[in-house]
């Protein structure tokens, strides 16, 4: 149900962290957008879905409004100072309590599962994610 582009949340990094890329990213405050990995040769196999989640500095990133893809890359780039987006990678929910934490031992991931809530139309719902929060995208 999310845009690429949309700001999904913000998130508080008290000391030095990687992506799920194994970029380092800078202590600080960053805002989480929703993304997708684009469909290319350079990207194949390195995670099960197209879902992940941009992280760019709120410094930075200031206006809440939904931002297009190129947008979102370039703001991201600068929380990692690299010529990729500073990103988590988000899996299918899989449900159950919130939050909730699970292992996928042969990924060697810990995936936290929380459970937001969303507008939609004039409504508001629930939004299940489940995020890698330790683990790194496959060679």
């Amino acid at each position: 149900p999310l845009t690429v582009g949309q700001v999904v949340g913000a998130i508080r990094f008290p000391k030095k962290t990687s992506d799920f890329r194994e970029q380092d990213m800078p202590a600080g405050v960053y805002v989480i957008r929703y993304a997708q990995q684009p469909v290319d040769g350079a990207h194949v196999g390195t995670s099960p879905t197209r879902d992940f989640l941009a992280l760019s500095p709120a410094a930075k990133d200031r206006d809440p409004k939904t931002i297009d893809y190129k947008d979102l890359v370039a703001a991201s780039k600068d929380s990692t100072g690299t010529a990729h987006p500073g990103i988590m990678s988000l899996q299918r929910a899989e449900g159950g309590a919130s939050p909730s934490v699970r292992e996928v031992s042969d990924k060697e991931w810990v995936i936290v599962h929380v459970v937001g809530k969303m507008k939609q139309g004039g409504s508001v719902k629930d939004l299940p994610l489940d995020l890698v929060m330790v683990g790194k995208a496959a060679e």
